[in-house]
């Protein structure tokens, strides 16, 4: 049996634009597939669910496009699901980051009181009433927290999480945000000062809770000059993102642990890149996964 499935979420119906619904095919056109039958990775490839593509649609409490969000989540809650009782370790290609949530829906099917390493350059701690737009993709962690003014439909889709069941790691926070909700967190200043150590010492925190654990990763993390794939640029001038090699050296970390429940991966926007860097990310993804000890 395979050990890792992958899953193809082409959604950017959380988005700000259209752009993240292509991230999955064009990992699979940039080689993933074959980087991964050349690390020797034993998994199978499922698929995509059905294209959702941005649309200009404010519905409900002000959630952009939000009937489409929640019915993504929850196939993506099912199809996680589904892999994780055959047996196999989900890789979700997204997408939007509103896909953890039907994501960490799926663990919590077989794995009580699931973990997040959220591995982002932002908490995505807004909410329809505090986000200009609507835009999910900077909600998704708060609806996992049940945070006030959430839209409930997608709330509902995953489990409602504890603060201490959630690590930031690489996130742009002051303190503020972090500080006010108990969240414990690895600043970006802080693992580019001192490099994978601080990825260990995080793993270290989420195997002591004896839970699997999910890893969002929103390749937002990355400095866009030093590789320019995401949908919203972070760049290390500004004192926020990380360079491309010490951000998959450090997923690497989290990916060998033994209480990996699952990666999904974000905000992926093909039409922000070019071939060659779409290339190198799937090369270096491949890679990491050979970490997994699935």
């Amino acid at each position: 049996m395979a050990t890792i499935e992958l899953l193809g979420v082409p959604s950017s119906a959380g988005a700000h634009w259209p752009g993240q619904e292509k991230a999955p095919a064009a990992l699979r056109q940039a080689g993933l597939g074959t980087a991964l039958r050349e690390a020797g990775v034993d998994f199978l490839d499922a698929g995509d669910a059905p294209v959702s593509r941005w649309q200009p649609v404010r519905e409900a409490d002000g959630l952009s496009n939000a009937s489409t969000v929640v019915a993504v989540a929850r196939r993506t809650a099912e199809r996680v699901g589904a892999t994780l009782a055959e047996g196999r370790l989900p890789v979700v290609l997204g997408g939007d980051c509103s896909i953890t949530v039907g994501a960490m829906a799926g663990l919590s099917t077989v794995e009580p009181e699931p973990g997040l390493v959220y591995f982002d350059g932002g908490f995505d701690l807004g909410t329809p009433a505090t986000t200009p737009g609507g835009i999910a993709d900077s909600m998704g962690l708060a609806h996992l927290l049940g945070e006030p003014g959430c839209h409930q439909p997608l709330a509902s889709v995953g489990p409602t999480m504890a603060v201490d069941a959630v690590l930031g790691f690489g996130v742009n926070d002051s303190g503020e945000l972090s500080d006010q909700r108990g969240l414990r967190h690895f600043a970006s200043a802080d693992v580019r000062r001192t490099g994978v150590a601080m990825a260990k010492e995080a793993r270290e925190l989420m195997e002591a809770r004896g839970r699997r654990f999910l890893v969002h990763f929103d390749v937002d993390v990355i400095d866009f000059f030093d590789l320019p794939i995401a949908d919203v640029p972070v760049h290390v001038d500004d004192h926020t993102g990380l360079r491309f090699a010490l951000t998959m050296d450090c997923l690497d970390v989290f990916l060998a642990s033994p209480a990996l429940g699952g990666l999904v991966v974000t905000e992926l926007n093909p039409d922000h890149a070019v071939p060659a860097d779409i290339a190198a990310f799937a090369a270096r993804l491949a890679r990491s996964l050979t970490r997994t000890r699935t």
